[in-house]
């Protein structure tokens, strides 16, 4: 059973402040190895222009911003994009710009982004097509001979 995208930022949006700790408190060690996989595998590079679809609290965001010149964090949820903000502020984090949006319809520009990933965000989007149109988006964004990076679960 797929809960509808309206229902999921509801959700989202309810949890958006305890999410984080969540994540640390239940996921452990997997979610630091997961965090140091996604980075290993990105090489990110101090010039690089990044796009972390499906954002979330920053989980990512926040640690691989001192690694590149620029990143554009997309969630659907204003809570989650509020304790983002909140988060950047506080860290005194610059090279970050975040915006509330859907990845099936991004209109963030073409071949703008060096580099994209979406960690644990695409099996949440509720159909096929939909998942097409999010990552025929992404793919959209890559200059050429980007690189993507999905993880799914």
């Amino acid at each position: 059973m797929f809960i509808s995208q309206e229902d999921e930022i509801k959700l989202r949006d309810s949890e958006s402040k305890e999410y984080a700790d969540w994540v640390k408190n239940t996921r452990g060690y997997w979610f630091y190895a997961q965090q140091s996989a996604v980075k290993n595998l990105m090489k990110f590079k101090k010039s690089d222009v990044v796009l972390d679809a499906g954002c979330g609290v920053g989980l990512h965001t926040i640690p691989y911003s001192r690694y590149v010149d620029h990143i554009t964090a997309v969630d659907f949820s204003q809570g989650i994009i509020d304790v983002l903000t909140r988060k950047l502020l506080e860290s005194s984090i610059s090279n970050v710009t975040v915006c509330s949006g859907d990845l099936t319809d991004l209109r963030l520009g073409d071949e703008i982004f060096d580099k994209s990933y979406a960690v644990g965000v695409i099996q949440h989007i509720p159909t096929y097509e939909q998942r097409v149109k999010a990552l025929t988006n992404i793919h959209r964004s890559l200059k050429e001979n980007g690189i993507f990076l999905m993880e799914c679960y």
